[in-house]
């Protein structure tokens, strides 16, 4: 009676382990394919930086207005 109570023990934490171990493989998977191309992520990064510089520029072109104004009024 031990014996099968003892097999069936070891049949159960295997089954355990072996569930847990495809659940971590699957939610690996599925966070890989949740993740955008790389192709897309350099679109993106591309993206940004051009907004970036104008952003850049404008407030240079702001600030160099605004001092030009400070300057006439001195």
């Amino acid at each position: 009676m031990k014996n099968i109570l003892l097999i069936l023990m070891s049949l159960i934490i295997v089954a355990l382990i072996v569930y847990i171990s495809l659940n971590i493989k699957c939610s690996k998977v599925e966070e890989q394919q949740s993740k955008p191309i790389a192709s897309t992520q350099k679109k993106k990064v591309k993206q940004k930086i051009k907004i970036a510089l104008l952003i850049k520029k404008l407030t240079n072109e702001k600030m160099m207005s605004q001092y030009i104004k400070m300057s006439m009024h001195t």
